[in-house]
């Protein structure tokens, strides 16, 4: 049988096998970004009253105007009218749709290792070229600038990155500037957006000189508790969002109507108790990762926590003596392009994080004797 010889390239995700693994061996599973904080009320009562409503009918396809409108006001700093504003089926489709939209035959696309894969995937997929350029340590401009060629399309930004949780705040300007000459496009995935600690924050003011160049794509899943609803969304300029919405048309013609009143209520809804329990739970992985005298990467955002992996083994060998060892699941580095680090979750909750970290303190004790 013949097929798209392309998927040849497009790689299982590493998270769902591990976390896949980990389910049906019993393992404390901190491989997925998930969260043990269920959606509000108000949210799921939004669901219950287009139900009653009966709001179960096909919605226009870029999305509700009402959801659209909230939409632009949220993101006011950009200037992004409710006409450049798509509502998508989580950030994942508002990926695949701007790739999708944008990428023709050769492109190339810069994305900062380590990196989510689905950005890899969605561009080999449309037989795009990925260009990898190490930020583990920081975005380093000349490395960034050395990469740039006749044929690249884009930058990918991930901020907070996953699965670093680094924001790149004192990169931003360099970014903007080296697209401003090179006449890319910036594509922003700030899935995690809503989720940064320390009171640090990301200065979307800084992109608009590029705001013509700029895509932004985000969700409601991480944010809200909301990863069941697939709820996202992408801003461009008008230019460039009627091709997002061809794609978009063709994938899903439009989003679920009976979570127009969900997707209202979240905008509206403050969720600071999320992102402060999120922020106690990497404080306390820290800490713990201190006592232990590991090292990592702190993260500024997300729920995620790099771990170097120990020299003289690969990213796989350490997961796979975490779990045996440890009975502790996690991501290996290698899933994100990256053998130095693996990818632990602390977005579990506080009974798990607590028996993940003794298990882990047990690990380094008998490792150490």
């Amino acid at each position: 049988m013949r097929y798209n010889e392309r998927l040849n390239l497009v790689e299982e995700s590493g998270i769902r096998k591990y976390r896949e693994y980990a389910k049906s061996r019993g393992l404390l599973d901190f491989t997925i970004g998930d969260t043990c904080i269920n959606t509000s009320s108000q949210i799921k009562y939004g669901v219950i009253k287009d139900l009653i409503n009966n709001h179960t009918h096909y919605e226009t396809t870029q999305g509700n105007e009402e959801v659209r409108k909230l939409v632009s006001e949220k993101e006011h700093v950009l200037n992004f009218s409710e006409k450049e504003v798509l509502l998508t089926v989580g950030a994942t489709e508002g990926i695949y749709v701007t790739l999708t939209a944008l990428l023709n035959i050769g492109d190339e696309v810069i994305i900062f290792k380590p990196y989510y894969s689905l950005y890899k995937n969605v561009v080999l997929q449309n037989g795009g070229k990925i260009i990898e350029v190490d930020a583990l340590n920081g975005i380093k401009t000349e490395e960034l600038e050395r990469n740039i060629s006749a044929t690249t399309l884009a930058i990918i930004l991930n901020i907070p990155s996953n699965p670093t949780g680094l924001i790149y705040s004192e990169d931003m300007e360099k970014i903007v500037r080296i697209v401003q000459q090179n006449n890319i496009y910036l594509i922003v995935d700030a899935t995690y957006d809503e989720l940064i600690y320390d009171n640090l924050k990301i200065e979307y003011e800084k992109l608009l000189p590029i705001r013509d160049k700029l895509i932004i794509v985000k969700s409601m899943s991480k944010s809200h508790s909301m990863t069941g609803f697939r709820l996202g969304y992408v801003l461009a300029d008008k230019s460039i969002m009627q091709q997002l919405i061809k794609v978009h048309q063709m994938c899903v013609s439009c989003i679920p109507s009976v979570f127009n009143s969900a997707f209202i209520e979240a905008i509206n809804e403050d969720n600071v108790n999320i992102r402060e329990d999120y922020e106690n739970k990497r404080n306390y992985v820290l800490a713990k990762l201190n006592e232990m005298n590991l090292k990592y990467i702190r993260p500024e955002g997300a729920f995620y926590v790099c771990l170097f992996v120990p020299c003289g083994m690969t990213s796989t060998e350490y997961v796979d003596e975490l779990m045996e060892l440890a009975n502790i699941a996690c991501v290996p580095g290698v899933s994100f392009g990256d053998e130095r680090i693996v990818r632990v979750s602390f977005s579990s909750s506080w009974d798990e994080l607590i028996e993940g970290m003794k298990r882990l303190q047990s690990y380094i004790e008998s490792k150490s004797k």
